[in-house]
């Protein structure tokens, strides 16, 4: 069996790519160390999915109190700008890593976890997949929000430019194909919460790849293929006494 070869860091950079409007999945080529035609990564939303005029966008509206540089110069993130009428209703994000041996050290902030007027933040069910095996991330909060387990709870107001709504969700050496989370509200909401909006910052990833086996190598393989059942098909005997 192929080994997997030491990972590389890959970053899904919202400063350098675009989110067609009125669309619920879009993918993009992040790694540098595949060809320049692959879906590395995949962004998808469903449920509820009735967005105020004009969103999802990438958007720097909303920073997370990150100050722009020379590298990232707009600090933009994916913005979610929602309008749920009635806070039962919820929208889950899923974002896929289109590598078949996964990825690790996936981690990524979310912007403007909080609670005011008739809104509730409320980032639930936050958890990384490989196959039948689920992980819980580490996740950390900011002064607006609360964490329970694998929930995120806005408990007070912050500002879009504020840090104080952050969430970062780290899930180590997990390896991982997916990460979903849902969006929502919590009890304190009103029933019917309208508008409120979240941002999506960069998200940090590291590729296992299974090395290519070269052509030496693959038609050893075949001779072994074809060679192997001929002699498995004759059986040994015992050579006859001298006479």
């Amino acid at each position: 069996m192929a080994g997997i070869l030491p990972a590389s860091a890959a970053t899904l950079n919202w400063d350098n790519l675009t989110w067609a409007p009125g669309s619920l999945t879009n993918s993009y080529h992040v790694d540098s160390a595949t060809p320049t035609n692959n879906n590395d990564i995949t962004v998808a939303l469903s449920g509820n999915t009735t967005f105020q005029s004009g969103y999802p966008v990438v958007s720097n509206s909303i920073t997370g109190g990150i100050a722009g540089s020379t590298s990232f110069p707009n600090t933009n993130s994916l913005i979610l700008g929602m309008i749920f009428a009635d806070k039962s209703k919820t929208l889950t994000v899923t974002i896929t890593f289109n590598y078949a041996a996964g990825v690790s050290n996936v981690n990524f902030n979310l912007f403007d976890i909080d609670q005011s007027g008739n809104y509730q933040d409320q980032i639930s069910a936050i958890s990384g997949s490989f196959g039948s095996t689920n992980y819980t991330p580490t996740i950390t909060g900011s002064p607006a929000n609360t964490v329970s387990g694998a929930t995120v709870t806005g408990n007070s107001a912050a500002g879009d430019t504020s840090s104080n709504g952050n969430v970062s969700i780290d899930f180590g050496t997990d390896l991982l194909t997916s990460v979903t989370f849902t969006l929502g509200n919590g009890n304190s909401a009103s029933r019917h919460p309208g508008n409120q909006s979240i941002g999506i910052y960069d998200i940090n990833f590291s590729p296992k790849r299974v090395p290519e086996v070269g052509p030496g190598i693959a038609a050893i393989a075949v001779i072994a293929l074809v060679i192997l059942p001929h002699f498995r098909r004759k059986p040994l005997r015992t050579p006859l006494p001298d006479r």
